[in-house]
């Protein structure tokens, strides 16, 4: 009885273990908005958000109404030390973009994004501008 144990649990392991990995940007979609950075990268949580504040390392931005950053917190400072080769937009106050992020937001207040995989300007609409 034990053998045949063993024989189902080694056979349990080898199907699992066999099984397809899920590709990142399937892994994450239940974010509403995300959006795939590059074949490399893979994709990224993001939102749309208005600058109120800059400052040397950092930016404070009120994210838009309906994104799943404003179900985290009205006001966020997002860190402009990016990871690997994401870009970042100069920017002043006042100003719409796209914050892509590794999907951590801490829970202050303000909260905070030290994650930042890149942010770029976007029109009223939420297009990404050319810089």
């Amino acid at each position: 009885m034990k053998k045949f144990a063993v024989l189902i649990y080694i056979l349990a392991v080898i199907l699992v273990g066999c099984s397809k990995d899920i590709p990142r940007h399937e892994a994450v979609d239940d974010f509403s908005d995300v959006t795939i950075i590059d074949s490399d990268t893979g994709a990224f949580p993001s939102f749309t958000a208005t600058v109120i504040e800059v400052n040397d390392s950092s930016v404070l931005v009120v994210p838009d109404e309906g994104t799943n950053a404003r179900n985290s917190a009205d006001k966020i400072y997002v860190s402009t030390k990016v990871s690997g080769s994401g870009k970042v937009c100069d920017m002043t106050e006042g100003e719409r973009i796209c914050v892509y992020y590794d999907g951590s937001i801490a829970e202050t207040y303000p909260a905070q994004i030290s994650g930042t995989v890149a942010i770029h300007k976007v029109d009223k609409d939420g297009n990404i501008l050319k810089n």
